[in-house]
């Protein structure tokens, strides 16, 4: 398991880390991660909304199944919402937070053979980043803090973040 590996070699360098496995598709599963973390760190700092799947691959619409256009659509979409559903209470809870919503420009380029992977990808850009609490009240000063990037950018923000908390900075993009 390459969540499992990656936990082990952070705390072989002195780094707290925890792997769980989950389903971001299963609401139960999202909510034990959530409270496995909160337990675990005592807090939820920060969300980077990475799970992913485009699907059977760049083939034509009349070759996808429904069941592909569900699994996409289940990770992609739902999977984001589900993360963000109970990590919100839990960094309102101390403060503040940050979420990061890994998008794509697929989702708005809608390259062919990739229907459903668009549409998700532009779900997150839309509707799951106007979730009420996410950009509302989440930064320690008041500010937004959803964004929607690259996985690198996503990264790479929260990274960010997480270095401005550590050093007692405020601020928050």
């Amino acid at each position: 398991v390459a969540g499992g590996a990656a936990a082990k070699a952070l705390g072989g360098a002195g780094r707290e880390a925890l792997f769980v496995r989950t389903d971001v598709r299963r609401e139960a599963d999202v909510a034990a991660l959530v409270a496995r973390a909160r337990d675990a760190f005592g807090r939820v700092d920060y969300l980077v909304n990475n799970a992913g799947t485009e699907g059977p691959g760049a083939v034509p619409m009349s070759r996808w199944s429904e069941e592909d256009c569900d699994q996409v659509l289940a990770t992609n979409v739902k999977g984001t919402f589900l993360m963000m559903k109970p990590a919100v209470p839990a960094m309102l809870g101390r403060g503040g937070g940050a979420i990061v919503n890994t998008g794509s420009k697929q989702g708005i380029t809608n390259p062919p053979g990739f229907p459903a992977y668009a549409v998700a990808k532009a779900g997150v850009r839309t509707e799951v980043g106007r979730y009420p609490d996410a950009g509302h009240g989440l930064s320690r000063d008041g500010s937004p803090v959803y964004h929607e990037a690259s996985a690198r950018d996503a990264w790479m923000r929260a990274l960010d973040w997480l270095a401005d908390t550590t050093t007692g900075a405020t601020e928050t993009e």
